[in-house]
This record gives C-alpha cells, structure tokens and sequence, in this order.
C-alpha cells in the first residue's frame, strides 16, 4: 500500500528545491515562500505551484488594477495574500490573525520578500470595530477576509455599516460553520455594493509541469487545499457613488 503522506512529504521537498520555494504562477508569481506554516502544513504544494485559490486569481488581480490606498487582511495566515499584495501594491498592508504563529510566520514571508516596511501585523480576533477605523481613513481600501467562521463579528454588528462603502472586498464563505453565510452577506452589502460568487471548481493537476513525472494519486494530492466541503468566495466592488 502507498503511503500517501510520506509520498506527499517527498514531493513537496522535491518541489521546494525545484523552484527555490518561489510561487510559480498566478497574481504572486516570483513571491518566495517560508518553510513554517501556521495551520494544516500551510498548503505550500498549491501555492508554489501557482494554483492556490485558482478561482479567484482573476478576481485578486481586478482589484489590483483597481489600486488600493489600504489593504487589511483578515484571517492573514502565513500572509501569502498580505505579502503579495505589498508586493503588487504601493499602500500600507495590514495582516490580522488570531494565531501568534501565523504572525510569526507571515514577519518571515514579508522579510524574505522586502516588503516588511509595508506590513503592520497584529495577534487578534478580527472585530467590527477594530477594522472600521482602519477602513475609513482610506479612499479605496481593498478588504480580504478569511477568519473561518468570524464573518458574523464584522458584517453582522449594530453599528454604522457605511465604513464598508468604498471597501473592494474578498471574503471567502465559511458555510460549513455558518449555514447560508454567503446569501446573508450578499444581503448586507448589495446595497452598497456590485456582488458576485464565486464557486470552488475543478483544476488540472496534469497542466503543471512540475507533476508530469508524479503519480497519478499524488498528483491530485499535491493541488489539494484540504476543504471541508465545496467552498464559495463572495466579491464585492462598491457601487458607483
């Protein structure tokens, strides 16, 4: 029998030699990546090999054609959003997470790109009222939330909501923590703002020429992001005022 891990742990190694663990394609393509990870081994295959969150790739590099004065990243991680972002973008970036170990990790990626002069990083439960000072000081801000679950502590509070107007917002949806996640944050922001989703969906490991000479297993192993279930990301761009 194959011992799938052990097979996946042997690849990743190979492939992190391979590219220099630089990301191979994608809005953050050239972007070097750092050995630690804060949870569930960091999903480091997907991402150097360029597909990581593939469906909203288009979705990332709209808003950054769209330039940002700000951006605040909730749910950061290993700041694979929050340093490539800084990057590709010439604003103060903010990364926020709950884990003092995604924090530790994200200083490490942010000073193996340069970029640790752009990035305030903060420990911390994301809250409505922590974000909103942040949101309306900025002309366009461009708002990224992934905080499994939390999406109720900052679209869902009694307060003045019109902080979010001017907001390019990415949230990806958490349904399998909050029923109908996705349709009541469609309900909260449609009057401000244009609203699509956007729907896990399938890619082609056998594109990739870092896999042409894997398995055919390990192959689908090595782009799996390990979902609970079919994920669903909402993108919202502020209606024309």
């Amino acid at each position: 029998m194959v011992d799938y891990t052990n097979a996946l742990n042997i690849l990743t190694d190979t492939i992190k030699e391979a590219t220099d663990s630089t990301v191979q394609a994608g809005p953050f393509k050239g972007m070097k990546l750092p050995d630690d990870s804060s949870w569930y081994g960091g999903d480091v295959l997907p991402k150097l090999l360029g597909v990581y969150e593939s469906e909203i790739q288009l979705a990332v590099e709209d808003f950054i054609r769209r330039p940002a004065d700000l951006v605040v990243n909730l749910g950061c991680a290993e700041g694979y959003y929050a340093v490539g972002l800084a990057r590709r973008l010439n604003c103060p970036v903010y990364a926020i997470d709950k884990s003092e170990k995604a924090i530790e990790v994200s200083l490490k990626a942010a000073e193996l790109n340069g970029v640790a002069d752009k990035i305030r990083l903060k420990c911390s439960t994301a809250r409505f009222r922590q974000i909103s000072g942040l949101l309306s000081n900025a002309d366009r801000p461009c708002l990224l939330v992934d905080c499994e679950g939390g999406e109720k502590d900052i679209f869902f509070v009694d307060a003045d909501f019109r902080v979010f107007e001017r907001s390019q917002i990415i949230i990806e949806c958490h349904e399998h923590v909050e029923k109908n996640i996705a349709s009541k944050l469609i309900d909260r922001l449609i009057p401000s703002h244009e609203c699509r989703l956007i729907r896990q969906g399938s890619r082609n490991p056998h594109e990739l020429p870092h896999l042409a000479n894997v398995s055919e297993a390990i192959k689908w192993l090595a782009i799996s992001e390990n979902r609970p279930e079919t994920m669903q990301w909402l993108v919202a761009h502020p209606r024309p005022r």
